[in-house]
């Protein structure tokens, strides 16, 4: 194991005790029961999970989810973010493969996992080049960056939830797409072919926003009528 993957599974275990221990718990990040090491082993205890957001995604192939799955889901994430930056954690690698599916027949019950990549926000400015690329903010590209680079990222999650795609094309350099003007077309018209709400369109714009002083943050988000009239009760 080199360093650096000893400080992130070191980070991660740190995180993960600490969710599991704070007093306001969070029922969409997921924590540690305990964590024990051997001579040999680390080894961290945590509820089982029964897949990824991914699995669910590939078993529906091209189709995606429908708006009523895609808002639980976000609904839970946007929850699980606003309360690990409430707690001065930047999660950073947000992306389906880490939101984690406790019961796949009831899409409420997933938890955002892997802090492997996180930033204690009380340990100074975030600049380093971390996460999934594809996932990755504008400004984390360039430098400098907020917290807000997880709403980017949780934006591009909505849109793989609804379309089973990403937003960028593999015949050219993703880095080169995400700083450019978004190309919103297949987007909509996917929407428009599934006949899925509409209002999920300005619902992953305001999240994909490339201006930060724009973008929305998980309270906006929350308060959209997508998530409103689609997260089932």
């Amino acid at each position: 194991m080199t360093k650096t993957e000893l400080a992130s599974l070191e980070l991660e275990i740190t995180i993960m005790n600490f969710l599991g221990i704070a007093e306001e718990q969070c029922d969409y990040c997921l924590s540690s029961i305990t964590s024990f090491d051997t001579a040999e082993f680390v080894y961290i205890v945590m509820p089982l999970a029964k897949c990824s957001i991914l699995d669910i995604i590939n078993k529906k192939q091209d189709n995606g989810l429908n708006s009523s799955e895609a808002a639980t889901v976000m609904f839970g994430l946007l929850e699980a973010i606003q309360y690990l930056h409430k707690k001065s954690i930047c999660h950073r690698d947000i992306k389906p493969e880490n939101i984690l599916v406790m019961d796949e027949s009831d899409l409420k019950q997933c938890k955002l996992s892997d802090y492997g990549s996180s930033h204690n926000l009380n340990d100074g400015p975030m600049s380093q080049l971390v996460g999934t690329e594809t996932y990755m903010a504008p400004e984390m590209l360039m430098g400098s960056y907020t917290p807000a680079v997880d709403y980017w990222s949780a934006g591009v999650v909505a849109y793989v939830l609804i379309t089973a795609c990403l937003p960028w094309k593999t015949d050219k350099s993703i880095t080169v797409q995400i700083m450019e003007q978004q190309d919103w077309a297949p987007f909509e018209q996917k929407v428009e072919s599934r006949k899925l709400d509409q209002s999920v369109v300005p619902f992953v714009k305001g999240l994909m926003q490339k201006d930060v002083n724009q973008r929305w943050d998980p309270e906006t988000a929350l308060n959209h009528n997508w998530i409103k009239e689609n997260y089932p009760l």
